[in-house]
C-alpha cells in the first residue's frame, strides 16, 4: 500500500501536469 500510493499521486501528476501546458500552448 505504501509503494502504490506515491506511485499513483507520481502518476496522476505526470498526467495531470502533461495535459494542461500543451494545451494551452496550443491556443
Amino acid at each position: 500500500m505504501r509503494m502504490t500510493t506515491p506511485i499513483r499521486l507520481s502518476s496522476n501528476r505526470s498526467t495531470s501536469t502533461s495535459p494542461p501546458p500543451s494545451v494551452g500552448t496550443l491556443p
